[in-house]
């Protein structure tokens, strides 16, 4: 059983604060007692805590900061060196979460304040510029946390455009499943139906042999209009009767149609005439039900593989790695990522070149591409066209995005990279998508242009061919960093 003495927001804790005091009297580090009672200076406050027993205490340490005191009592039995490295360890942790909280609420602060300053002084551009460059210098470690944030936002939105894209194929395949179990107990009924007519050896022999030539072509036959069915169905049943097939034609002739094997009427009419279409056709539709329930659930599953092959892709945990990669590759499955927001209205045209593979920090580099191709779409509010470009450029390698929104507006077009700075509504953007994406182009070597006009909106990033420069040997770029692209309106 655990039972809490003290924490943030419990009562009464001056018993157990006067027996962390005796215990901080004593020398530094982690402490095992046996018996409290038997220590003359714990025997008392151990006593008013309501503390017997042996006692572990472990000092919570960040750095040279002590945060508080671990306290760990058993009342029967005696604590050993495998429990005292095991509070020990759970200390350091509990320590560093602490601290990590305190971090976390400090940055927080400093975000809200920085965002006060920007909208106080927004007729100061050059103030407000220079005071804000100070502040994201002093909150350096800020910095990380304020990017993380961007992109766990960016990550929720991608999440749920995934969730739903992988939706649409998992209910596509639970319905083909449900339908299945019917499938097979119609397909066995008509079999046992075609078994009761007699076939003969070279008529069942024909048969299967007309299912097998027809069974894949079945599974994606696109199917007509009613209209254009019922009047398909009558003139292959009236043909048919010209061949004295009479008994259950048009029936028969309905189905055919409806499946999309009306060619086979003839070779299956030569049966019908000893035999009767109706046994043979029916097995036929069930047989073709069942190729098509199959597709339905291979294509969904396909669907689902390319999203999640594309996820895979898209999602490099090791970001600290340099690796020789396809550019192509990142671009596309950035596209099936953001599928969600593309396929109501979007048109992507790729103007692919040949490229060679660019040692690049992929998951970052992916970070780009959906910075980019989002904000276009969001430009276009949904409905326009994107145009991706790519091509070698002497010593580097060129991908252009560009939309044809309405661009743009000259004044503005100076601060986009600017931290913090967004035109959208307040709660729809953190003004840091640009920001992020010129910090990760600058960290490859790379720089990215701008040119805007209304009807075309090109962001043109620029990486050497052999990748970024090594470590240290030119300092990367804070957020709205002095290192700016180049902007033409």
């Amino acid at each position: 059983a655990l039972r809490v003495g003290a924490a943030v927001g419990v009562e009464r804790p001056d018993p157990l604060r006067a027996l962390g005091a005796a215990l901080a009297a004593r020398p530094p580090g982690a402490l095992l007692v046996d018996d409290v009672s038997a220590e003359e200076d714990l025997r008392v406050p151990a006593a008013e805590a309501g503390v017997v027993g042996s006692l572990l205490a472990v000092p919570l340490e960040q750095k040279d900061r002590v945060l508080g005191l671990l306290l760990v009592n058993r009342e029967l039995g005696r604590f050993g060196d495998n429990d005292l490295r095991l509070v020990a360890t759970f200390a350091d942790q509990a320590a560093s979460a602490i601290q990590n909280a305190r971090l976390y609420a400090e940055v927080q602060r400093s975000s809200e304040q920085l965002e006060r300053k920007v909208e106080e002084r927004t007729g100061e551009l050059v103030a407000a510029n220079l005071e804000l460059s100070r502040a994201l210098h002093d909150l350096g470690e800020a910095q990380a946390q304020l990017v993380l944030s961007e992109r766990m936002a960016g990550l929720g939105s991608l999440v749920a455009g995934i969730a739903h894209e992988i939706n649409s194929p998992a209910g596509a395949i639970q319905g083909a499943v449900e339908v299945l179990g019917a499938n097979v107990q119609q397909i066995a009924r008509r079999a046992r139906e075609l078994h009761e007519i007699g076939l003969s050896a070279e008529d069942r022999a024909r048969f299967f042999a007309l299912l097998e030539q027809l069974g894949p072509r079945l599974a994606t036959t696109q199917i007509a209009s009613p209209v254009a069915l019922r009047r398909q169905a009558r003139e292959l049943a009236e043909r048919l009767g010209q061949l004295g097939v009479v008994e259950g034609a048009a029936e028969a002739c309905r189905t055919l149609v409806e499946i999309g094997a009306a060619e086979a009427a003839w070779q299956l009419a030569s049966l019908g005439v000893s035999y009767g279409l109706g046994p043979l056709v029916g097995y036929l539709e069930q047989y073709a039900y069942l190729h098509r329930n199959i597709h339905a659930v291979r294509t969904a599953i396909r669907r689902i593989t390319r999203i999640v092959g594309a996820l895979k892709g898209y999602s490099h945990l090791d970001q600290a790695k340099v690796t020789p990669s396809d550019l192509h590759d990142g671009i596309e499955n950035t596209l099936v990522i953001l599928q969600h927001e593309l396929k109501y209205g979007m048109t992507i045209v790729r103007r692919f070149g040949e490229l060679p593979a660019v040692p690049v920090y992929v998951d970052e580099l992916n970070q780009v591409w959906t910075n980019l191709i989002h904000n276009a779409v969001q430009a276009l509010h949904g409905k326009g066209e994107i145009v991706i470009a790519t091509a070698v450029d002497g010593d580097e390698v060129a991908v252009a995005i560009e939309d044809n929104g309405p661009g743009i507006p000259p004044e503005i077009m100076p601060r986009i990279f600017e931290p913090f700075f967004t035109t959208k509504p307040k709660g729809e953007g953190t003004g840091l998508g640009l920001g992020i994406v010129q910090q990760i182009v600058a960290k490859h070597g790379g720089r990215i242009d701008v040119a805007s006009r209304p009807g075309a909106t090109r962001f043109t990033v620029r990486l050497p061919k052999a990748g970024p420069p090594p470590r240290g040997a030119a300092p990367m770029p804070s957020i709205g960093g002095d290192s700016g692209p180049k902007v033409a309106a």
